[in-house]
C-alpha cells in the first residue's frame, strides 16, 4: 500500500529537549576498571612521577623567582601533584581505605620533596625579593575554595571519560597546586613565616577541595565500591570530612570578607583622591590608600599647612563612607599636617618641577588644539570666498554665498550630517541656473546631503514685495 503524498511530505516531529540526556555523564564514561587504573597510576610516587615533580618544582621556582607568568603556567601543566589528591577523593568515594592511605602518604612525600627542592633553590638564588607572582599566593580566600572545587570536579569528570580530554591541562592551571608549594619554599628559605603560612594554607585549600570534588563526582557516577563498610564507619568518616572542610573553609571566608572590605575602602579612597586632584587649588603629587591601617596618605606640593585641604578631604571622605579613616597629609616643605613628616626639599623641588612640566605640556596641547581650530576656520573662510567667485562667474545673479556644515535632527531619528548653502541673488534664479548650481556645488563640496537655499538681496526682496 502506497503512502499518500501528503503524509510523505509532512515534516518530522520535533524532538523535545531532554535536559537529563544532555547532562548525562554516563554516555561517554569509561569502564570502571579503566578509571581505577588511571587513578592508581597517578597516585604512584616512584619513577616517572617523582622525576617530573622534581623538574616541575625547579621550573615553577624559576618562574616565581623571575616573576614570569608563562614559566609558572608551564610548571603547572607538567606537575603530577593532582594525582594523589584525586586518589584520596576517589578512594573515599569507593570506600578504598588502602588507596586513601597510599595517596595521603605519597602526597606527603610529594609535598616534602617540593618544599625541600624549592627552599634549596631560593636559598641559593641571588634574587631574594618577593615579586608579585609570589605574593599573589599568600592570601587565599573563599574564591580559591570555589576555584579548587569546580576545577577539581572538571578534572575528575575528564579523567573518567573514554577519550583523552583537553580539560585536564586547564584544570592544572586553574587549581595551581605547584606555585603555592614553591612560594612556601621561598618563605622557608628566607625566614618569611607569613609567606610560608599563607602559601601552605592555599595549598591545603586546593588539596582538600579538589579531593572533595573528586569524592562528590565519584559518588554521583556511582562507581562500584571496593569493600562494604558498616554504617558506624561511614558516619565517623562523614564527620571527619565535615570537620576537616569546616576547619579549612572558615578562615578563607573571613579572608574573603576582608578582601571585599579592603576593595570597597580602596575604591572609595580613589574617588576622594580623584576629586581632590581635580581641584586646582591643590597639587597632590602622591596618594596612598592604606586599607590595612584604614588611612589615606597624601603628599602635597606647598610650604604651608592649608586647612582647606584637610577640610575638603574630610567632607569627601565622610560622603564616601570613610568617616573613621585617618587622614595623613605630607607637605613638600617645612610645614606639615596631621602627624606627617616633612618631605626633603630636594625631593619636593624635583617633584614640583615634574608637576609644573606636566602642566606646561597640557597647556601646550590646548594651545595646539586652538591653533588647529583657527587654521580650520581660516581654511573655511577661504573656501567660502572661492566658492562665491566660482558661483558668480557661472551665474552673475549670485551676489553672495554662505555655506555651513552641521547636523540635521528630526523627531524619532538620529542626527545626520548636512551641508547648507545659502545663495543671495539679485533676482530669482531660473530653474536651469538653480539646477546647474546645485549639481556643481555637490561635486565641488564632495557631498550628497546638500541643501541649497536662495535669498533675494534685501533691496530686490523689498521691490518684489511692493511690486515696484
Amino acid at each position: 500500500m502506497e503512502t499518500p503524498a501528503s503524509e510523505s511530505l509532512a515534516p518530522p516531529a520535533r524532538e523535545k529537549l531532554d535536559l537529563s540526556r544532555l547532562f548525562n555523564l554516563r554516555r561517554d564514561q569509561a569502564e570502571p576498571q579503566q578509571i581505577d587504573g588511571d587513578v592508581r597510576a597517578g597516585v604512584r610516587v616512584a619513577g616517572t612521577n617523582l622525576w617530573v615533580l622534581f623538574f616541575a618544582i625547579l621550573t615553577a621556582s624559576v618562574g616565581l623567582n623571575v616573576n614570569s607568568t608563562a614559566v609558572i603556567i608551564g610548571a603547572m601543566l607538567i606537575s603530577p601533584l593532582m594525582g594523589p589528591i584525586i586518589g584520596i577523593g576517589y578512594g573515599a568515594g569507593i570506600n578504598d581505605f588502602v588507596l586513601i592511605r597510599q595517596a595521603m602518604r605519597n602526597l606527603a612525600i610529594f609535598t616534602l620533596v617540593s618544599l625541600a627542592t624549592s627552599a634549596i633553590y631560593f636559598g641559593l638564588s641571588p634574587l631574594n625579593v618577593a615579586g608579585s607572582e609570589l605574593l599573589a599566593r599568600t592570601s587565599p580566600t573563599i574564591w580559591d575554595v570555589l576555584i579548587a572545587f569546580f576545577g577539581g570536579a572538571a578534572g575528575v569528570i575528564a579523567l573518567t571519560r573514554k577519550s583523552i580530554s583537553n580539560v585536564v591541562p586547564g584544570v592544572a592551571i586553574a587549581t595551581a597546586l605547584m606555585p603555592p608549594l614553591c612560594t612556601a619554599g621561598f618563605g622557608l628559605a628566607h625566614g618569611r613565616w607569613d609567606i610560608l603560612a599563607g602559601a601552605l594554607y592555599l595549598f591545603v585549600i586546593n588539596g582538600v577541595f579538589i579531593a572533595t570534588a573528586a569524592l562528590v563526582i565519584v559518588k554521583g557516577l556511582k562507581l562500584p565500591s571496593r569493600e562494604q563498610v558498616s554504617e558506624a564507619v561511614l558516619t565517623r568518616t562523614r564527620r571527619i570530612i565535615a570537620v576537616g572542610l569546616t576547619v579549612v573553609l572558615v578562615p578563607s571566608i573571613y579572608l574573603g570578607w576582608r578582601l571585599v572590605q579592603d576593595e570597597i575602602f580602596a575604591q572609595s579612597a580613589r574617588k576622594v583622591i580623584s576629586t581632590l586632584k581635580a581641584d586646582e587649588r591643590y597639587t597632590i603629587i602622591e596618594s596612598t590608600p592604606d586599607p590595612k591601617d584604614r588611612m589615606l596618605r597624601l603628599t602635597v606640593v606647598g610650604n604651608r599647612n592649608d586647612p582647606a585641604l584637610a577640610a575638603s578631604a574630610r567632607v569627601l571622605m565622610e560622603r564616601e563612607g570613610l568617616k573613621e579613616t585617618r587622614l595623613d597629609i605630607h607637605y613638600a616643605g617645612d610645614a606639615r599636617a596631621e602627624g606627617a613628616s616633612p618631605v626633603k626639599p630636594e625631593d619636593a623641588r624635583d617633584e614640583y618641577t615634574r608637576v609644573l612640566s606636566q602642566q606646561i605640556k597640557e597647556k601646550d596641547l590646548s594651545i595646539k588644539a586652538l591653533e588647529e581650530q583657527l587654521r580650520s576656520r581660516e581654511a573655511e573662510e577661504k573656501k567660502a570666498s572661492s566658492l562665491y567667485a566660482e558661483a558668480h562667474a557661472q551665474v552673475p545673479q549670485v551676489e553672495a554665498l554662505t555655506f555651513a556644515q552641521g547636523w540635521q535632527s528630526t523627531q524619532g531619528t538620529d542626527k545626520t550630517p548636512s551641508t547648507v548653502v545659502v545663495l543671495q541673488t539679485s533676482r530669482k534664479l531660473s530653474r536651469d541656473d538653480r539646477n546647474r548650481l546645485e549639481k556643481w556645488l555637490a561635486v565641488r563640496l564632495a557631498v550628497t546631503d546638500l541643501v541649497v537655499m536662495e535669498q533675494l538681496q534685501p533691496a530686490q526682496a523689498a521691490r518684489k514685495k511692493t511690486g515696484k
